[in-house]
């Protein structure tokens, strides 16, 4: 009995679930959309491991981040946008969120 649950919570804690986030990222000022964003993770809401992950926005100003966390319980996570020309802004976003609008300002 004991080793079934050593077994198990071994499991659990190695075990790594897939997530991602996306959205689109305009312009604080115009309203337009922002190509070629960076946009990267940096940590889950209570700063548990994460899948260092990164893309950029498309013309339309679309991204989708894929990554992946050690807990599926947290739904949050923080993400940088940079870009050269804006200032550079973290956002909380919803783990599995397809419908973000994130906004940058110019510098």
């Amino acid at each position: 009995m004991k080793i079934s649950f050593v077994c198990i919570v071994l499991f659990l804690t190695s075990c790594t679930f897939d997530t991602h986030v996306s959205g689109v990222v305009i312009d604080e000022k115009t309203g337009l959309p922002v190509k070629e964003v960076l946009v990267r993770t940096i940590k889950d809401l209570n700063g548990r491991e994460l899948e260092f992950a990164e893309t950029k926005s498309s013309i339309d100003g679309h991204f989708d981040l894929k990554f992946s966390t050690k807990s599926a319980r947290d739904n949050e996570v923080s993400v940088e946008l940079s870009k050269p020309g804006y200032q550079t802004n973290i956002y909380t976003c919803h783990h599995e969120s397809t419908n973000d609008t994130l906004v940058l300002r110019r510098q």
